[in-house]
């Protein structure tokens, strides 16, 4: 089992030896490229990741815009949940920003997973929890901010991401043109020094 996955496991539930040899049994590590699609609107989820290294975007088509709604990093686990529990068509992407490395979970491996322990059951739904909390967030911060808000408590929450992302992706996570963030960048930036 890949140590950064041991890692995540272990700060949420303790795994015996069985169940330690069947997530290393079942679940593969894989590597993509920058720009790479693990999903594509329309497609049928039938994976989950786990990401030990990298960056993803999902990101909705909007009348030909892409229309970024949240990027994914190292330590977090990615997926199209209603697609993969429902095994029907999802309506975003996930493209990878950065080379990453990922453990994949497939749809069989993950039942195996659930019928072998209870602890998994308990792990899904801890993931879904963690998911749910983040984007009510989200929301919360177009209901209540405007976009300079938004960019300053993104910025401030993931400084790692402001150099590793282009700035159209940030813009279009704030629902701003690229122009639009730039002049609140400024703004910032002059209120700051």
């Amino acid at each position: 089992m890949n140590a950064s996955l041991t890692e995540y496991l272990s700060t949420r539930i303790a795994l015996d030896e069985t169940e330690q040899n069947a997530v290393s049994e079942l679940l593969e590590t894989k590597e993509f490229k920058r720009s790479h699609y693990l999903l594509k609107e329309g497609e049928v989820s039938n994976a989950f990741f786990f990401l030990q290294k990298g960056c993803i975007r999902l990101f909705y088509n909007v009348d030909g815009d892409e229309k970024s709604a949240f990027f994914y990093t190292e330590g977090q686990f990615v997926s199209s949940y209603e697609s993969f529990i429902k095994q029907s068509p999802c309506n975003h992407y996930l493209q990878c920003v950065e080379d990453c490395e990922v453990v994949v979970i497939g749809f069989e491996a993950a039942e195996a997973l659930l019928k072998l322990s209870p602890k998994f059951d308990a792990l899904a739904r801890i993931m879904m929890e963690e998911e749910l909390a983040l984007y009510q967030r989200i929301v919360a911060s177009y209901v209540t901010q405007n976009p300079e808000k938004r960019y300053q408590q993104f910025s401030s929450e993931n400084p790692h991401l402001m150099q590793r992302l282009p700035q159209h992706y940030i813009a279009s996570y704030l629902g701003v043109s690229a122009e639009t963030l730039s002049r609140i960048k400024k703004r910032v930036l002059s209120r700051t020094s």
